[in-house]
């Protein structure tokens, strides 16, 4: 094995996505549940009770969503602090990822804090830039072991797919930021759709770098 710091980051990596791919479930899930509790209670279909429920059932998704996500990215920056030294893209990709997870921490204490706000939400939409950051470099790291590797195919995979990653999760962020500076604060309808189709379009970006990824770590086994 040629790289194998590189080999055993990545996987640590490829494991972190699976956790950051859940947690989108996971959101899709609890924005679906919330929306539906808020159109049956508008339409008068449900209760007070039943639509309160729903929202509140919605909301404890979303948390756990939260939690996820920061796990995965405690995990991601440690595959990255390996996968560092085989490669200078992957050394940047780790710095990136130390800015998101900052970021993160920021803006979830400020969440607990009750005092989200825009600075909060802003700080929150920081780190979901330095995450799309990550990506991109762990892509280009990836072909640049690939190029050291004589694997043409690898690189030529790599292109494709940062292109289309990035268009997914470039929509998701859109989405996202969308939802965030829309209303006050409470879940409307609007939030709720940007959320949704934030989500989604992260699950599909999240499926093919994980796609991806999994073909680096059977490249790097050489």
């Amino acid at each position: 094995m040629k790289y194998p710091e590189a080999h055993y980051g990545i996987k640590k990596v490829y494991t972190a996505e699976i956790l950051t791919l859940l947690s989108a479930v996971l959101v899709l899930i609890g924005c679906s549940i919330a929306i539906a509790g808020m159109q049956g209670g508008v339409a008068g279909q449900l209760s007070e009770g039943v639509t309160a429920g729903s929202v509140l059932g919605g909301g404890a998704l979303l948390l756990a969503a939260g939690i996820l996500s920061l796990i995965a990215l405690i995990l991601n920056l440690i595959g990255l602090h390996s996968a560092a030294k085989d490669e200078k893209n992957l050394k940047t990709a780790f710095a990136m990822a130390l800015i998101a997870l900052i970021a993160a921490l920021v803006s979830s204490s400020l969440s607990v804090a009750g005092s989200q706000g825009l600075l909060g939400s802003f700080i929150d939409e920081l780190s979901s830039i330095f995450s799309l950051i990550v990506v991109f470099y762990v892509i280009q790291g990836v072909m640049n072991l690939a190029a050291s590797l004589n694997d043409t195919r690898m690189q030529a995979r790599g292109k494709t797919v940062t292109a289309l990653i990035l268009i997914c999760l470039a929509a998701s962020l859109v989405f996202d930021i969308i939802q965030h500076f829309t209303g006050s604060g409470a879940m409307t309808a609007v939030t709720g759709i940007c959320a949704l189709l934030a989500a989604l379009t992260a699950i599909v970006g999240y499926i093919l770098y994980l796609s991806f990824l999994k073909k680096a770590i059977r490249m790097l086994e050489q």
